[in-house]
């Protein structure tokens, strides 16, 4: 996860440790945010009744994502 915090909020998603102790392990994988995003992007492309660029859809995906990640904590 490249030094990125983790934050309980959006904890990774396939969780995998390396190292004998929390001061050594390392997170790998992709976090939870990105698989929510993932997920979103999909089925946005397979329903795409509408036209929308790339972009557009990337941003959509993340909305959606972060929304889904502050109703894990309401």
């Amino acid at each position: 996860m490249d030094n990125k915090e983790i934050k309980p909020e959006n904890p990774p998603a396939f969780a995998s440790s390396h190292g004998t102790d929390k001061y050594e392990r390392e997170q790998v994988g992709m976090d939870l945010r990105d698989y929510f995003a993932a997920k979103t992007m999909n089925a946005c492309v397979i329903k795409n009744t509408w036209v929308l660029s790339y972009e557009e859809v990337a941003e959509i995906s993340y909305k959606m994502a972060d929304a889904m990640l502050k109703a894990r904590i309401l």
